[in-house]
């Protein structure tokens, strides 16, 4: 194949890609808000949004912290809601209204489902080839028990879609020689597994543990053909 022939291919599989990921993030995420309008609340939704209003109204996240809760997934799902109050000039109530509003936490979801997806698909790529990153989109996708925790306002769709973008980067970065790539990057998604959930630092360690299992491996076997 001439280098013009193969820049034509290259260039048309990138874009495939990207039509696919968009088929399956635009796909999955209107099952999810359909879903979400249908489901009864879960038993830590209506305290997630009770204590993620006060934290907007207060600028304190003292109540979520006392639960035990870290407060991004809560946060982002709120904001909305917190805009609304804003705008309209009302006070929501999560006991008397939840029913109306839930709906619209659960949708603030849908940020970290998005970078569940792509963050997958990288890595999934990287691992081997655009292919595989495109198998792995369809699989996240249609996955049932991802699909039903992404239509939900809680924080297992957070810490997973913030684990893979750092281990995406402490991978990419490994070897890299500037300091943005090599330690900027993964600090930045290590402090957002962190807000996102306090059993984070253990999820972190596993995945870089199993990360360079794997690449050790692989070097040896790269070694041993050689």
């Amino acid at each position: 194949m001439t280098t013009g022939g193969s820049t034509r291919h290259r260039k048309f599989v990138r874009i495939a890609e990207w039509i696919w990921l968009l088929a399956c993030g635009i796909a999955s995420s209107l099952w999810c808000l359909t879903a979400a309008r249908q489901l009864g609340a879960t038993f830590d939704e209506p305290v997630y949004v009770e204590r993620g209003l006060q934290c907007w109204r207060s600028g304190s996240h003292q109540g979520l912290l006392l639960l035990g809760t870290m407060p991004l997934p809560v946060d982002l799902q709120t904001l909305p809601l917190y805009l609304l109050e804003r705008w309209q000039h009302v006070r929501l109530d999560p006991a008397r209204d939840l029913d109306q509003f839930l709906p619209w936490a659960r949708a603030g979801n849908l940020v970290f489902w998005w970078l569940l997806l792509i963050y997958g698909r990288l890595i999934a790529r990287e691992l081997a080839g655009p292919w595989a990153g495109a198998l792995a989109v369809g699989l996240l996708a249609g996955e049932p028990n991802l699909l039903a925790h992404a239509s939900l306002a809680t924080t297992d769709i957070a810490i997973s879609a913030c684990l893979l973008a750092f281990l995406y980067y402490y991978r990419k970065g490994a070897e890299a020689p500037d300091w943005l790539r090599r330690i900027g990057l993964p600090a930045f998604w290590f402090s957002a597994m962190v807000l996102a959930k306090r059993q984070a630092p253990f999820s972190a360690c596993s995945a870089c543990l199993s990360s360079r299992q794997s690449a050790n491996s692989k070097n040896t076997t790269i070694s041993n053909w050689e």
